[in-house]
């Protein structure tokens, strides 16, 4: 539960010390009961506005539910005198942002391949005063469902020779190091659009075997649309890659600031500057087939500060 500073209590009106008689006494009565019970209820509120982090670490809050792949939003009240927050879940970076004086909010991921369970988010907060506070909040990774799916491709594309290998080693450690950065600033604002008008193929996470082989995880889902659809930016936020891929082919992914990334895969057209800052809606490239794809398709992926998420689940959680 959010950490909550209790009101104060509004001053008791002090009762006489002589009882009176008669109806005015049965009254005198009634207000004292009154003011019984207006205490009463002043002190259960200050008891009940107030859980102490020693509740939280001991695991009696109910556990907030995620399935693997999935995104939400979670949301604090410390109260106006917070400087700052920071979190943590599964060993990755949990930033939060302000939604509103006393309020704040984190977007948290869980990887398709976190472990279910109850895990711990774990929440400093920071005061005015320089007290520190510490709260630990139980997050329940629920297994998904993913599917195994079978693909017929070229040999070539699934065999590679020594030097695709060097390529596809290299493009690997460039966007590991790219998607790894926490931008400090949240460019993001609401919801996030579908960037492409199509036939959505929900095979987030399916389990992928090529030409029988088990390969890795599918790490986005698919638009199927014709060759020349209009691909639009997610959110707002800043173009960190725009390039030919081996795997992807033409590619663009876009930092929304706070550890959050959009990725767009397999265009036949770039029409943004690696730089370039882009709203929610604006055109960045044009559907295609490049890369190791098997016809013209998006492919739109998200991360989260590291951990693979389902785009669709963050079009759900920020949905306006």
């Amino acid at each position: 539960m959010p950490l909550q500073k209790a009101g104060k209590r509004s001053q008791e009106t002090s009762a006489s010390s002589v009882e009176p008689s008669g109806d005015f006494g049965e009254l005198s009565r009634a207000v004292r009961s009154q003011e019984i019970f207006c205490l009463l209820s002043s002190f259960l509120l200050i008891f009940f506005s107030y859980i102490p982090p020693l509740l939280a670490d001991k695991g009696e809050q109910p556990p907030i539910k995620a399935a693997q792949g999935e995104a939400f939003i979670f949301k604090l009240a410390p109260g106006q005198d917070t400087t700052a927050i920071k979190g943590s879940l599964l060993g990755r970076e949990v930033p939060f942002f302000k939604l509103e004086e006393g309020l704040y909010g984190a977007l948290i991921g869980i990887d398709m391949e976190d472990e279910a369970g109850i895990h711990q988010l774990r929440v400093e907060i920071s005061k005015r005063d320089g007290q520190s506070l510490s709260n630990i909040y139980p997050i329940k990774v629920i297994p998904g469902k993913f599917k195994i799916e079978d693909l017929t491709m070229p040999k070539d594309m699934v065999d590679l020779d020594d030097e695709s290998l060097k390529r596809v080693a290299i493009e690997k450690t460039k966007t590991i190091e790219i998607l790894s950065k926490i931008t400090a600033e949240r460019f993001w604002k609401g919801a996030f659009i579908m960037p492409a008008e199509g036939r959505l193929i929900e095979n987030f996470g399916y389990r992928r075997r090529l030409n029988g082989e088990a390969r890795s995880p599918h790490n986005g889902i698919d638009i199927s649309a014709p060759t020349g659809t209009e691909i639009h930016a997610g959110n707002d936020g800043t173009v960190v890659l725009a390039d030919d891929l081996f795997f992807g082919g033409k590619s663009i992914y876009i930092d929304h600031g706070l550890g959050a990334y959009t990725f767009y895969s397999h265009l036949s057209q770039i029409n943004v500057s690696l730089g370039d800052k882009v709203r929610r809606g604006d055109l960045i490239g044009l559907v295609g087939s490049s890369g190791r794809a098997t016809g013209p398709h998006l492919h739109w992926g998200m991360k989260i500060n590291g951990a693979r998420i389902n785009p669709i689940s963050v079009t759900r959680a920020l949905k306006e």
